[in-house]
């Protein structure tokens, strides 16, 4: 085999050679832009994936926000009605020690609603001490602890009305919650 010869089969196979690699070249390229793609894609289905997760979070913590938010202005607005209601019992008794006479008149009007109540007169005025001497007109009368008003029992303790300070407060007080919150309501 001659020079020529041998530098004709060595182009050949630089040729071969160089086809073979620059096909690898092109597989391996293809390879790569396809195993590049997937990567993007995966990296864009997983941002997309935990952009949702946490819109879905927030828009879970938008809710619990509001009701939060809902609860510590029905915290408030009970925080103002029950101070409230403390300075009208607060009132109440101021107003009963400064004048005796508007309180006789309010005392005496409790009895005789009780005594109404029951539908006799022959009852049991149980009064606070200071009230004893003056709700013994009405009868019987026994001490009781209270702010004020009276409890009108009939002699057997079977009927029993409740005219005293707190229980007409408790008796009024969802009515005056309710009017409170009214007053309340944030637009």
């Amino acid at each position: 085999m001659g020079l020529e010869a041998l530098k004709v089969e060595l182009a050949k196979k630089t040729q071969s050679e160089s086809l073979r690699i620059d096909s690898e070249a092109k597989i391996e390229i293809k390879r790569l832009r396809e195993e590049a793609k997937r990567e993007y894609e995966n990296r864009r289905e997983t941002a997309q994936n935990e952009a949702k997760e946490s819109i879905a979070r927030e828009k879970m913590r938008i809710p619990a926000a509001r009701l939060k938010a809902k609860r510590l202005i029905q915290d408030a607005k009970y925080e103002i009605v029950t101070e409230a209601f403390e300075e009208l019992k607060k009132m109440l008794n101021a107003r009963m020690s400064s004048g005796k006479k508007e309180y006789e008149k309010m005392l005496d009007a409790l009895i005789k609603e009780g005594l109404e109540e029951i539908g006799t007169k022959n009852a049991i005025i149980n009064v606070r001490k200071q009230d004893l001497q003056f709700a013994k007109k009405y009868g019987k009368t026994a001490e009781i602890s209270c702010s004020g008003g009276a409890i009108i029992s009939s002699e057997d303790g079977k009927l029993r009305i409740n005219n005293t300070f707190e229980a007409i407060l408790e008796k009024k007080r969802e009515l005056l919650e309710q009017s409170a919150f009214e007053m309340l309501k944030v637009k």
